[in-house]
């Protein structure tokens, strides 16, 4: 355990460096390239209600934006998705 812990603090530790030079608009764009639900029909799952929506963008919050199938545009902060690859 000792080993594992130190290994995961030596990696968080240059991860943390590495982002600290960047501005939060670059580490939303890095985020944002690695995301593969966008331009995807998703799954939204909040609470006990789930309903499909296509996976439109991010917010410069951060937040996903959907489409529902209405045509409702929506930002959201929390909740589950899913997506079938």
């Amino acid at each position: 355990p000792g080993i594992r812990n130190r290994l995961a603090a030596a990696i968080l530790n240059r991860m943390l460096s590495m982002e600290a030079s960047l501005t939060q608009e670059q580490v939303l764009q890095r985020y944002k390239s690695r995301l593969i639900m966008l331009g995807r029909p998703i799954t939204v799952l909040q609470g006990a209600n789930s309903w499909p929506a296509l996976a439109l963008d991010l917010s410069p919050e951060g937040h996903l934006i959907v489409q529902k199938e209405s045509g409702e545009i929506l930002s959201l902060s929390s909740g589950e998705i899913t997506t079938r690859l």
